[in-house]
């Protein structure tokens, strides 16, 4: 069972994503060939994903059973995305995010946004967005979401869209985040984004039915389809 007191701890871990300021991306966080494995679910993280460089793992697993691991992805205009992989201890899992489980596990997930505002780490909190969405072109696969805009301690205005389906028994969510300021690019960015990702999750299912692998590239990524 996952306690209240590990919750808080992923809770604050969240919170530092947009807290603190924007550095810009270490050159290790790029490394040519270097591509990050998920030990899980086999799923594997290129060095690039749209125009993002990947920056840190953590292992939650380890000391916090059930709170998985997470992969980062930074941009230098302050863009930022995490990666989730968990299963909070549950079994059965579903892959289709239009399951009640994965509707679910996005609410609560959302309320650790609300939470933050409680908190005092954000303010001006508001869902802008939500539904269910196809990752890039047709027959990518599709994936739940919420869209949310607030302020951080430093009085900067941002956009975050809050992601979540199911792969392998395991939850998969995604954050990511972008100063406000950067407007509609800064969206088209955050969609090419989460097509990438699309690619990552496609090219996983072909590996486990035995299908040819194929690259996940790093730039000219489908858009991300809105489809209510």
């Amino acid at each position: 069972m996952i306690t209240p007191r590990r919750l808080c701890f992923l809770l604050l871990a969240c919170a530092g994503i947009l807290a603190a300021p924007c550095t810009p991306v270490p050159a290790a966080f790029a490394q040519a060939g270097n591509v990050y494995t998920d030990s899980v679910t086999g799923l594997e993280f290129p060095e690039n994903l749209g125009r993002m460089a990947r920056g840190d793992t953590q292992d939650f697993e380890k000391n916090m059973p059930g709170l998985g691991t997470s992969i980062a992805y930074f941009a230098n205009d302050a863009s930022k995305a995490h990666i989730y992989i968990y299963n909070m201890k549950m079994r059965g899992i579903p892959s289709d995010p239009e399951n009640s489980i994965i509707e679910d596990e996005l609410k609560r997930s959302a309320g650790e946004i609300t939470a933050m505002e409680d908190k005092g780490f954000y303010s001006n909190v508001k869902e802008l967005d939500s539904g269910t969405a196809t990752m890039g072109k047709e027959g990518m696969p599709r994936i739940r979401y919420k869209k949310f805009s607030f302020r951080i301690k430093d009085g900067s205005s941002h956009v975050s869209y809050l992601l979540m389906t199911g792969y392998k028994g395991n939850f998969f969510k995604v954050r990511y985040s972008y100063p406000e300021t950067l407007g509609e690019p800064g969206d088209k960015d955050a969609l090419r984004f989460i097509a990438a990702l699309g690619k990552v999750l496609k090219a996983g299912e072909a590996t486990t039915q035995g299908g040819a692998k194929q690259p996940v590239e790093a730039e000219d990524q489908p858009r991300m389809k809105i489809r209510k």
